[in-house]
């Protein structure tokens, strides 16, 4: 646990593996979904797995700067599922208390994720185009 804190909290030694931190949106966000599925309910252990994902969501938020400044890796992929599992989640919780932010977030987090997801299909199409997909190190 103190390395995955760590490796937020400094540079890492490579900059390809960066993207990967967002994979730490994905399993609060999918909790939070399958906890909902099997209860139906949005109380105690579901409120808790979405806000650790919204805080998560956020704080990797604030490396987008650094994160522009880097090159394009594969590894950028990383970046579509977290967030397509917290828009999901956002609209799953905002259909059943019906919380009033929620639909803001929710549409901000679904123009993101389609946002993310055509500007990587771009630039790995770019990448492809300039041959430098699947190169050695």
């Amino acid at each position: 646990m103190a390395t995955s804190v760590g490796s937020l909290t400094r540079a890492p030694p490579r900059q390809a593996p960066v993207p990967t931190l967002c994979i730490l949106i994905a399993p609060p966000a999918v909790g939070f979904l399958s906890w909902v599925a099997l209860t139906g309910s949005v109380e105690g252990t579901a409120r808790v797995l979405f806000y650790f994902a919204l805080l998560m969501t956020l704080f990797l938020t604030t490396r987008i700067p650094r994160l522009a400044r880097m090159p394009f890796y594969l590894s950028w992929w990383a970046y579509s599922f977290p967030l397509a599992a917290m828009t999901v989640a956002s609209w799953a919780m905002y259909e059943r208390p019906r919380y009033e932010p929620l639909p803001a977030i929710a549409a901000l987090l679904l123009a993101a994720v389609t946002l993310v997801v055509a500007g990587l299909a771009l630039r790995t199409v770019g990448a492809i185009a300039q041959r430098q997909i699947c190169r050695p190190e």
